[in-house]
């Protein structure tokens, strides 16, 4: 090869990886789309905008939230699944659509590991456990206690079939060895009215749910069901401290990820930038207010984090029997 091809070749390397770098330095150059596939108002969308904002003001570009409800979150999910993987359209992922749906449909729009990209844990938001204000226990151990010696009679809420209000009741019976009927509602707030009025005995709804109604002396806090006690609820022993089951962990997180094989330098940019907004003062801040706890992982973590609940979600599901829908 003569100097003279040399040199082109070198001159069309040289315009090649400039370019790339160019194309790189552009992103974001447009705003970016935040789904969210729940209705608006609740904790996701709330916990979205939060971020959302904060993005905005991180990436010196617009990050509009839009909410696409349906189907257990299934909807919203599939939607960023059939999407450009080019890091302009985004979906907060949680534990519904991302470890417990495999479970609990019969059919799957998409693969919950196979066809997202990670992106960035940044928020788990525990349940507690609750109770009536007329309830006679006063302590999760007098709860499990009374439901060993009275079997099959005392009852939970939940806001439907598969949630993790659902589920934290079905671990519960499994790790503590009771018997004790769910009775599902069709949302969170007729099941709460039926606890209030003492119709049933306990529930497991995560803390942004029912934070007026504890304050208010309307519903007791017994335990929260995570690794540490929550700061919106600091008095609140978890349940290992309270019962002495170890492992009982049912948190709702949250995490941003995109379709299927995203550029891996727009991976790490959206990474680090989430990293910094939730490490902030201000938005921390705002996160705990609304009950959630910030905790961020690379996307490599949480990747590894999404299978684990996964596989952890399905054994549940599996030994409580939970028909698929």
């Amino acid at each position: 090869m003569s100097p003279l091809q040399l040199m082109k070749l070198a001159a069309a390397a040289v315009l090649a990886v400039a370019i790339g770098d160019v194309s790189f330095a552009a992103y974001p150059d447009r705003p970016i789309r935040l789904i969210v596939p729940y209705v608006a108002g609740g904790t996701s969308d709330i916990l979205a905008r939060i971020l959302g904002d904060a993005l905005t003001q991180e990436l010196h570009q617009t990050v509009v939230v839009e909410n696409k409800a349906g189907a257990g979150g299934n909807i919203g999910s599939d939607y960023v699944v059939r999407s450009k993987n080019d890091g302009y359209t985004l979906v907060l992922g949680s534990v519904g659509p991302q470890a417990i749906n495999s479970s609990l449909y019969r059919s799957m729009p998409y693969d919950p590991v196979r066809d997202f990209t990670p992106v960035a844990l940044f928020a788990t938001v525990p349940t507690v456990l609750v109770v009536g204000p007329t309830a006679k226990v006063k302590t999760a151990r007098e709860l499990i206690a009374l439901a060993k010696k009275e079997p099959g009679r005392l009852s939970y809420a939940s806001a439907g079939v598969g949630t993790t209000q659902h589920l934290a009741g079905e671990m519960l019976k499994q790790k503590a060895g009771i018997d004790v009927v769910h009775i599902p509602y069709k949302g969170g707030g007729a099941a709460i009215a039926d606890l209030v009025g003492g119709r049933t005995a306990f529930m497991f709804p995560n803390i942004p749910l029912v934070y007026g109604q504890i304050q208010a002396g309307t519903l007791r806090p017994l335990a929260v069901a995570s690794p540490s006690r929550s700061p919106a609820l600091p008095d609140v022993p978890t349940m290992a401290e309270a019962t002495g089951i170890k492992g009982f962990d049912v948190s709702t997180w949250f995490g941003i990820l995109g379709p299927a094989d995203m550029p891996e330098d727009v991976v790490n940019l959206l990474n680090k930038a989430i990293t910094k907004a939730v490490s902030t003062p201000e938005i921390r801040e705002k996160l705990v207010r609304q009950g959630a706890e910030p905790l961020t992982k690379t996307p490599r973590e949480f990747a590894s984090f999404i299978a684990a609940e996964k596989d952890r979600w399905a054994a549940v599901v599996k030994q409580a029997r939970i028909a698929p829908q």
